[in-house]
C-alpha cells in the first residue's frame, strides 16, 4: 500500500498579514523521498490550501495515482481537467462574498459601457441592487473577475447576451489579468427589443477588450429552445451563462440543452435565482440539481438577483 496521509489544522492563530496559521502533519508508506516531496507539493497547491481553514485528510496513492479526500471525493493529480474543476470549486468558496476592489472593477466596466450607450438603463438598475445590499452585494460579474485571476476560458457561450455586458466583464477581467482571450465566443439571443443587436455587442466588446476580439464572436439569433439544440460545435464550453427567458419551462430547457456542451472543468452559470419578483428561478435550479449531485460541484448566492454555479467534475 503506497499512500500519503496529510492533515492540515487551523491553529486559530493569525499571522501578520491577517491569514490563519496552519500546521501540517503527514505520514506516508511505500513512497520514495522524491515521491513524497512531489505528492506533498501537489496536495499543498491543488487541494489543501484552498480548503483552509479546517482540517482535512488526504490519502495519496503515490505520484500519478489518486488522492482520496476525507469527504470521499477521489482526485487524480495527473488528470488536469479534474484538477481544474476542484481547483475552481475550492478557489471560489472563498470568493462568494463581496470584495470592494472587485466591485470597483465591475462598475468601471459598466460605466464605460454606459458612456457608450447612454440609453441603456442597466447601470442604474445594477446600482439599485448595490445600494440595497451594500457590502454584501455579490453578482456573477464579480465572480468572473475573481476567476480571471487564476483561470482562462477557451470556449465561452451565453444565452441572453443582451448588450454584451457580461461578456465584456469576462473579457475585461481576462485582459486585466494578462490572460489569453477565448478561442470561441458563441452568443445566443432573440435580439428583438429594438435596442440590442449583434452590432451593438460588437461595438461594446471592442470598446472594452480591443484587438478586434469581436471578430471571434458567433451570434445565434432566435429562440434558444431551437437555436441551442441546433448548435453542434466540435468543442466543449469552459464557461456557459444561462440568462435567457425567465419562464421556468424555458429556463429548464436552456439548462438541459447546454448540459451536453459543458467541458470537464467547465462552468454552467445560472442567473436570477433569488426570490425577487423579476428573478425567482431557484425552483428551476433545484430541479436541475436532482440526480446530478455528483456530476458537478455546486455553489449558490441569493444576494441581489442571485446566481448559481455548476462546475463539471
Amino acid at each position: 500500500m503506497r499512500f500519503l496521509n496529510f492533515t492540515a489544522v487551523d491553529t486559530g492563530k493569525i499571522d501578520s498579514n491577517g491569514k490563519p496559521i496552519i500546521e501540517y502533519t503527514q505520514h506516508g508508506e511505500g513512497l520514495s523521498g522524491k515521491e513524497k516531496e512531489a505528492a506533498t507539493r501537489w496536495l499543498l497547491q491543488e487541494i489543501t490550501m484552498p480548503m483552509i481553514p479546517g482540517k482535512i485528510k488526504v490519502d495519496c496513492l503515490g505520484v500519478g495515482g489518486t488522492a482520496l479526500l476525507n469527504d470521499g471525493r477521489v482526485i487524480n493529480p495527473t488528470d488536469e481537467k479534474q484538477t481544474r474543476s476542484l481547483r475552481i470549486y475550492n478557489y471560489l468558496q472563498d470568493k462568494m462574498r463581496h470584495d470592494p476592489c472587485t466591485n470597483v472593477r465591475v462598475f468601471d466596466v459598466m460605466k464605460k459601457l454606459k458612456a457608450l450607450n447612454p440609453g441603456d438603463t442597466y447601470l442604474e438598475a445594477y446600482e439599485g441592487h448595490y445600494q440595497r445590499n451594500g457590502d454584501k452585494f455579490l453578482d456573477y460579474y464579480h465572480i468572473l473577475h475573481e476567476l480571471a485571476k487564476k483561470f482562462s476560458f477557451d470556449h465561452v457561450m451565453e444565452i441572453g447576451c443582451r448588450t454584451g455586458i457580461s461578456i465584456c466583464q469576462l473579457l475585461s477581467a481576462l485582459k486585466d489579468n494578462g490572460r489569453e482571450m477565448p478561442k470561441t465566443i458563441d452568443l445566443f439571443d432573440v435580439f428583438n427589443d429594438g435596442f440590442i443587436s449583434p452590432m451593438l455587442v460588437k461595438i461594446n466588446v471592442n470598446h472594452i477588450a480591443g484587438g478586434g476580439i469581436s471578430q471571434e464572436i458567433k451570434f445565434h439569433m432566435g429562440d434558444s429552445k431551437k437555436t441551442v439544440p441546433e448548435f453542434k460545435p466540435d468543442y466543449k464550453m469552459s464557461w456557459i451563462l444561462v440568462d435567457g427567458s425567465h419562464d421556468r419551462k424555458d429556463a429548464m430547457a436552456d439548462l438541459l440543452n447546454v448540459e451536453p456542451l459543458v467541458a470537464d472543468g467547465g462552468i454552467i452559470c445560472f442567473d436570477d435565482i433569488s426570490p425577487e419578483p423579476e428573478c425567482n428561478l431557484y425552483p428551476v435550479w433545484q430541479e436541475f440539481k436532482k440526480g446530478r449531485e455528483d456530476k458537478y460541484y455546486w455553489l449558490e448566492s441569493m444576494n441581489a438577483k442571485g446566481f448559481a454555479l455548476a462546475i463539471c467534475r
